[in-house]
């Protein structure tokens, strides 16, 4: 049940994750399995998080880190204080975002997750950004690359380089924040990452619309639009379209504006 659990949350069928999710729960405390119990409410926590519930998501969560300090498991007692921060995050609540990470990050270092180390640097990178302390987000994503590189993890390299051109282009450092888009668009094509793709194409969109290069700007949002419409990606649709109206009304072509921004 778990494993089926986990292919359906894979392929975003989320009602039927949450489902099996709930046997499995059942199954695990009809049969006093304390271990496979916190795991299920983990993952639970993660299909209310994928729903954008995440104050329900932090309950599950909450329950799955007692669990796991219950059997002195710190594996999974790092995943929840990662996916509590991931809650916290999400809610706002920065201050305790970085509390959980931060007590994720020490227990990542002490059992040697090194890919739980990238991916929580990762992650207080993202609170870092959003609170506008730029230079602390920053040395958080580079710590992030540094591990996904040693480690050989793509997936993970992709994600850091993406995260830094945002970093820099927040901080007016087009040139830079072309520099990591593009790499950040080829390892996507590496690794068949068509989201990153197009949020790749929309950080160059982004870069080149700064730095008044409207033509080139243009080019990269309507590849990232077409991405979006692709996968069904309406978040990012909707930024590739209000985007690409401004350089488009640059252009003095306003009636192909409004079409994009209405």
């Amino acid at each position: 049940l778990g494993g089926l659990a986990s292919a359906y949350r894979y392929l975003h069928d989320y009602e039927t994750a949450l489902t099996l999710n709930q046997r499995y729960l059942k199954n695990s405390r009809q049969i006093q399995d304390r271990e496979a119990e916190g795991i299920v409410l983990g993952n639970l926590g993660n299909v209310y998080t994928k729903l954008g519930e995440y104050a329900q998501a932090a309950e599950y969560h909450r329950q799955h880190l007692d669990i796991a300090r219950e059997l002195h498991n710190q594996w999974e007692e790092g995943n929840a204080l990662t996916n509590l921060g991931i809650d916290d995050y999400s809610l706002g609540a920065y201050e305790a975002a970085i509390e959980h990470f931060e007590a994720a990050l020490r227990l990542a270092i002490s059992i040697g997750d090194r890919k739980g180390e990238a991916n929580i640097n990762g992650n207080m990178g993202l609170v870092y950004g959003d609170l506008g302390e730029f230079d602390k987000a920053l040395a958080y994503h580079q710590a992030n690359l540094s591990i996904a590189e040693e480690i050989g993890d793509l997936q993970g390299e992709a994600s850091a380089v993406g995260n830094i051109s945002n970093i820099y282009f927040f901080t007016d450092r087009f040139q830079d924040c072309i520099e990591y888009a593009e790499r950040h668009l080829a390892l996507s094509k590496t690794i068949g990452d068509i989201r990153g793709e197009g949020t790749a194409y929309l950080n160059l969109g982004n870069a080149y619309d700064d730095l008044g290069q409207v033509d080139r700007a243009i080019e990269a949002y309507k590849k990232s639009l077409a991405i979006a419409r692709k996968i069904g990606d309406l978040e990012g649709e909707g930024k590739a379209l209000c985007n690409l109206g401004i350089p488009v009304v640059q252009r003095h072509e306003y009636t192909e504006a409004v079409t994009y921004l209405q």
